[in-house]
């Protein structure tokens, strides 16, 4: 299909965009974002952006004219913007949710020697939203973004909210 000559361009990208994109990122707000994970998603999607353009790996263009060329953004800024929009919507949740309580509760964390697991069971995971990550005082946001700001106004101006 992509290959063929009677779709255009913005037909085979947004058939990409729809079909593809949209479920291989589903629920991408509750993974854990990890530098792996990312890159994963960056190879995925440039993979496929190349195979729809007919770009190959003699043609030597890069990752960025591939993503100007079909105005598409990287994967990696698609979860975070998700994960920012879930976050945004957790914050704003009345206290007591269990969403909320999660995101803002205390992570209890018992060592492997203290629990006997069952047989082939799951081993102990941390959630997503933990302290370090976030940093937590009186309801706000501590930990910083990369060029110092606090991260709570950063998430309420993209979400469109206030924390009321």
């Amino acid at each position: 299909m992509w290959q063929s000559s009677t779709l255009s361009l913005k037909i085979k990208l947004d058939l990409y965009t729809s079909l593809i994109v949209s479920i291989a990122i589903y629920a991408s707000e509750t993974w854990k974002s990890t530098a792996r994970i990312c890159q994963q998603l960056d190879v995925f999607h440039q993979r496929n952006l190349r195979k729809i353009l007919g770009i190959t790996w003699k043609d030597h263009v890069t990752n960025m004219e591939v993503l100007s060329w079909t105005g598409q953004q990287r994967l990696q800024g698609i979860v975070a913007e998700r994960r920012l929009l879930m976050a945004g919507h957790i914050i704003r949740m009345p206290p007591g949710r269990p969403a909320n309580h999660a995101m803002y509760g205390p992570l209890v964390v018992v060592a492997d020697d203290e629990v006997q697991r069952r047989l082939g069971g799951p081993h102990l995971k941390k959630t997503w939203w933990t302290e370090e990550s976030i940093g937590t005082a009186s309801g706000l946001w501590l930990q910083t973004g990369a060029d110092g700001e606090l991260l709570l106004p950063i998430v309420l101006s993209r979400t469109g909210g206030s924390k009321c």
